[in-house]
């Protein structure tokens, strides 16, 4: 049974009054909508953000199962400068200029041993070097290296600490 709009008016102001298992397990109803991002998943991140620290994670994302070591998120950006520039070695110029502006957002993020900013919002975007993507055959994509990874931690719907291998 769904709770209609007065009872939830009459919970909301009834600190008593307990919801329907309904309105707590729907996340569009009732006074306690579902969360939209893990927060022990968003701690971890805020952990890797903060140290040198690299850790195997493996995600379940849209559907799909992403597998690296989770980064902080300024060597994420590092990495990819250095990426991308190594990818142009024939024109130098170009290739530093892109990886001064790829590894930009590095700013952003804490230096190893740096105090973080106590007014620094939470973590959004959770980061992996070596990712690999499965698929349901269990073969990683890319087959041939793992690859810089960067998503969304509310698109991240579950996870485990440990990369994966190719089954």
């Amino acid at each position: 049974m769904v709770p209609d709009r007065e009872d939830l008016e009459m919970d909301a102001v009834s600190p008593a009054a307990a919801p329907s298992p309904e309105a707590v397990t729907t996340p569009t109803a009732g006074p306690f909508p579902a969360p939209q991002v893990d927060g022990f998943l968003q701690s971890l991140v805020d952990l890797m953000n903060r140290t040198p620290l690299e850790v195997g994670i493996t995600l379940s994302v849209n559907g799909l199962t992403i597998s690296g070591m989770m980064i902080s998120g300024r060597r994420y950006f590092e990495m990819l400068g250095d990426s991308v520039a190594s990818s142009l070695t024939d024109q130098p110029t170009i290739a530093e200029s892109l990886r001064q502006y790829c590894s930009m957002p590095a700013s952003l993020y804490p230096a190893a041993g740096e105090t973080a900013d106590a007014d620094r919002p939470p973590p959004f975007f959770i980061h992996l070097r070596d990712a690999r993507i499965f698929h349901n055959s269990g073969a990683p994509l890319p087959t041939n290296q793992g690859v810089l990874w960067r998503g969304k931690l509310t698109d991240v719907s579950g996870f485990f600490i440990g990369s994966m291998s190719q089954l």
